[in-house]
């Protein structure tokens, strides 16, 4: 599909005003109508941000990857804890993770839920739930992971810094740019974690900037793997020392500890029912929906500008210690 800047940019600004709406309608996603009890089902799809100011509206709509806002998520969690027809949340995960104050934005709400309103919250992991999207699984009492799911990679990055060895010459627009070097372009990372691989592009860090920036990641990646380590009961040397910032499969992962079981979304609709003390025949899953859902699927699937794909809302964060898994020089398209 080939579109026009202008055609483009009139319709990214009909769909912000649709969004802006606020609409929200909720639908039953499993089980009857009629049943007596409800959960209420909530989709950590994509990367995860704090809330809207820290992305664009149009790069959030055009962007490949979904986009989940950890506050948004955590004010639902709030007004759910106030909910006496809900009698618990199960959190459906499928994330490469994001901004750390995103991921424990999602699981500061996960425990006010817990705390004020004494009802059970399991996660669902399909596909992916690595870094911060491990982390806001973590939240939950149970973790249920689905076949071929990837779980873990606790650890955090900083970056990519790059060095320019010799400019000779630069040009830009706001899609296209390039740079010419004599010496080429060194990349550079900032790592905390077994495995996981961060700005002026045009000098070298010094030791003094190495050492801080390291400081700086090496604070967050404490922070994650205390927070994992007191959920899941997990030594905290065995997560710095063999787990690491890997990933892992629902197999491995259960034999670690990060995961509670490996099973589909059926089971795990189940296992909250029965930890809710209800029966399996006698519940419903209930997911809110919004416009801001539907325009970020439908132009997902238009986001090729001047036949290049927009970048990930995480390009602006490039600058910030991140709870992501994969690399960000991927998805800014560098």
């Amino acid at each position: 599909m080939i579109m026009t800047i202008g055609s483009l940019v009139a319709i990214v600004a009909i769909a912000s005003s649709i969004a802006d709406d606020d609409l929200q309608d909720s639908e039953v996603v499993y089980g009857e109508d009629f049943a007596d009890h409800a959960f209420v089902s909530i989709p950590i799809n994509g990367v995860i941000m704090g809330d809207r100011s820290s992305t664009s509206d149009w790069l959030e709509l055009l962007s490949e990857s979904g986009v989940v806002y950890g506050y948004e998520v955590k004010d639902q969690l709030r007004k759910l804890a106030e909910d006496d027809e809900v009698d618990g949340v199960i959190l459906e995960i499928n994330s490469p993770g994001g901004t750390i104050f995103g991921s424990q934005a999602i699981a500061d709400g996960v425990e006010y839920y817990r705390d004020k309103a004494n009802k059970p919250v399991v996660a669902f992991i399909s596909n992916m739930a690595a870094s911060g999207g491990f982390w806001s699984a973590v939240s939950a009492d149970y973790i249920v992971a689905d076949a071929g799911t990837m779980v873990g990679s606790i650890g955090v990055i900083f970056g990519p810094l790059k060095y320019y060895d010799g400019v000779k010459s630069e040009d830009g627009g706001v899609f296209i740019g390039g740079v010419q070097t004599t010496g080429g372009i060194e990349t550079e990372y900032i790592t905390a974690g077994t495995s996981k691989d961060l700005g002026n592009p045009y000098r070298r860090l010094t030791s003094e900037e190495r050492a801080h920036l390291q400081t700086m990641v090496d604070g967050s990646y404490d922070q994650f793997v205390t927070y994992v380590a007191e959920r899941r009961k997990i030594d905290a040397g065995q997560i710095r020392s063999t787990i690491g910032a890997l990933v892992y499969d629902e197999l491995q992962a259960k034999e670690l500890g990060l995961i509670d079981w490996h099973g589909n979304k059926e089971s795990a609709y189940d296992l909250l029912a029965s930890k809710a003390d209800v029966a399996p025949d006698d519940y419903k899953i209930i997911r809110e929906l919004s416009p801001d859902a539907i325009l970020q699927s439908l132009f997902a699937r238009a986001s090729f500008v001047s036949g290049r794909q927009a970048s990930s809302p995480l390009c602006s964060l490039q600058s910030s210690v991140l709870a992501f898994y994969g690399a960000t020089t991927v998805q800014c398209g560098r």
